[in-house]
């Protein structure tokens, strides 16, 4: 899994918090002061702006799936993106569907995934190929959620199917199991 914070010891999720305008005044001080004396947080800025730029197209439906974090869907709903969220337990399946106004899916997984290295999400149809794949997801330390957006652009080609979404992770070196989340996707819907 990567760092958590820079070698002068700043936190890089506060970046993320920085791009999309989460900190309050003088937390953005502090950051833009620290990114002008320290040149790996100013590459790491800019390596979240490339990712919020590929995320954006998610929404725009050039990927089916992304690991995003709640500054993220907030910078999303600030910008007006109409999102629908499901947060299905692990080993259970739920129903879900899209609606001609949805911009993005947003799927909320929660479990303990303290201790792994390295995360791995994989979006499938139940009985057929995998859709998507994300490896190494980084995690706050004691992150006990990993929150995805979909296209619901490209969700919506989906015939009316059952979706699996599997979280694995690598801890002391074995690739574990850690939650199975189901969804019932029961195609597009009509008001």
């Amino acid at each position: 899994m990567t760092r958590e914070q820079c070698s002068r010891g700043a936190p890089f999720a506060d970046l993320i918090d920085y791009w999309v305008g989460d900190l309050d005044e003088a937390g953005a001080e502090r950051v833009e002061a620290h990114l002008f004396e320290c040149a790996e947080c100013a590459e790491h800025l800019a390596q979240v702006a490339t990712l919020a730029a590929a995320v954006s197209d998610t929404a725009r439906g050039a990927r089916i799936h992304s690991i995003v974090t709640d500054g993220i869907l907030n910078k999303f709903a600030r910008d007006g993106l109409r999102m629908r969220t499901f947060a299905p337990e692990s080993g259970e399946f739920i129903p879900c569907a899209i609606w001609p106004d949805d911009d993005l899916i947003v799927t909320r997984l929660k479990g303990d995934f303290t201790g792994y290295e390295q995360l791995t999400v994989v979006l499938k149809a139940i009985e057929g190929p995998e859709l998507s794949r994300d490896e190494d997801i980084p995690l706050t330390a004691g992150a006990r959620e990993i929150i995805t957006v979909a296209s619901a652009a490209q969700l919506r080609k989906l015939p009316a199917i059952r979706l699996q979404i599997l979280v694995s992770g690598t801890r002391n070196g074995v690739e574990q199991m850690i939650g199975e989340y189901g969804l019932e996707h029961g195609g597009t819907m009509n008001r």
